[in-house]
């Protein structure tokens, strides 16, 4: 892990910019300071974007790219991994990268209780239609009767 940035407490204060002064007004006058527009040659001292009344915004932020699973050392020590095969954070440390296996999605319980349904109207089916089938024979076996005592 790298150390973090250490702030000098000993800077001078006049690079500090008042809180009024931040917000586009001066502490002698109460109207704002002229803005640079868009279209300006000009460039304002940090970079951003622009708001369509001519005010600076903030920087838009970046968006990091996930990753699908880290490495176990890397969840170990609770640090981002950047998935490669090994790892940056790994091959810094000199350490063996592994990766676990990823388990299958877990099924939604939803969808097995309509399966389970789905099976039951089946045999209920395939016995209404063995009771018609069945029906269907009587019913020719009385009409062959019928036939022949006319």
């Amino acid at each position: 892990m790298r150390p973090h940035p250490v702030l000098d407490v000993t800077a001078a204060p006049q690079n500090i910019p008042h809180a009024t002064e931040s917000f586009g007004y001066s502490e002698r006058s109460s109207r704002p300071e002229s803005t640079q527009l868009p279209g300006s040659l000009s460039s304002p001292s940090t970079p951003g974007h622009w708001s369509s009344h001519g005010h600076e915004l903030e920087p838009r932020r970046i968006r990091i790219k996930r990753i699908r699973t880290a490495c176990e050392e890397c969840r170990k020590r609770k640090q981002r991994c950047d998935g490669n095969e090994p790892c940056a954070a790994c091959e810094e440390q000199g350490t063996m990268c592994r990766y676990r296996d990823v388990p299958p999605a877990k099924k939604d319980p939803t969808i097995d209780k309509i399966l389970e349904m789905s099976k039951e109207h089946n045999k209920s089916l395939e016995s209404l239609t063995q009771g018609i089938n069945s029906l269907q024979t009587s019913l020719r076996g009385i009409e062959a009767r019928l036939a022949r005592r006319k």
